[in-house]
């Protein structure tokens, strides 16, 4: 049940004060609480009643932050930067940043609504970004990229990190010609052979080699699988080659 009450402690929980409240109201209530009680929207003021269209707008704030982070103060082509922005706004990101905050305890909700565990993830990302929104309407951008800063960039080295790992799960070889390239090295050579095993099931051997000097070794069942396990291999070891 709404309690306005709860409006006080969840302005003090994220350092935010609203004036009036019907944002922060509109931006907590999922569209179940005024489809079971119709006179929510007017009683509060509210101008749609629910936090859909804020969720719009506030998926697009996150979004402009968190690219003008990205670009201004890490390098990187449009690709990197792409990438990196993906992992800030993806569905479950965000959601996960809500359960840090705390703020389905303050969501206001119909009682259908309350225990619907399949629909909980997209329900507590839309809130966030309409939070986000919000803050944007109410405060000016300065003060959501205040607020984004805070809870999305502080794990911006995580991320980094998970970019990282999928790029090298994904694309070894890519990857690590990418990194080669940035410190100006030749292109690695994959010299590949045979190791043996019956015709049907053979393994393969795969030298890889900068400026003529093996930097590492792969097997596989093909040679491109030999190729990819090398390319990791020297990628685990990257900071000794670069």
């Amino acid at each position: 049940m709404f309690n306005m009450s709860d409006l006080k402690k969840f302005e003090d929980l994220i350092g935010i004060s609203f004036n009036p409240k019907n944002l922060l109201i509109e931006a907590l209530s999922h569209s179940s609480y005024s489809n079971e009680n119709p006179v929510f929207k007017n009683q509060y003021g509210l101008i749609d009643g629910n936090n859909e269209r804020l969720e719009y707008l506030g998926d697009s704030v996150l979004g402009l932050a968190i690219a003008e982070e990205l670009y201004c103060n890490h390098p990187g082509s449009e690709g990197d930067l792409t990438e990196i922005k993906t992992h800030f706004v993806r569905g479950n990101k965000v959601a996960e940043i809500s359960d840090e905050i705390g703020l389905e305890n303050f969501l206001i909700m119909g009682k259908g609504e309350i225990n619907n565990e399949s629909g909980r993830e997209s329900r507590i990302a839309d809130s966030l970004e309409a939070l986000i929104a919000a803050i944007f309407i109410d405060q000016g951008y300065d003060r959501a990229k205040e607020f984004i800063n805070k809870y999305f960039l502080s794990d911006l080295d995580n991320i980094l990190e998970d970019v990282g790992k999928i790029k090298i799960e994904e694309n070894p070889i890519g990857y690590l010609q990418e990194l080669l390239v940035k410190e100006d090295y030749d292109t690695p050579i994959y010299e590949c052979s045979r190791l043996g095993g019956p015709d049907h099931s053979p393994m393969f051997l795969a030298k890889l080699k900068i400026n003529n000097k093996k930097i590492a070794e792969g097997t596989g069942v093909n040679k491109q699988k030999a190729k990819e396990d090398a390319a990791r291999n020297a990628l685990e070891n990257i900071d000794s080659i670069i």
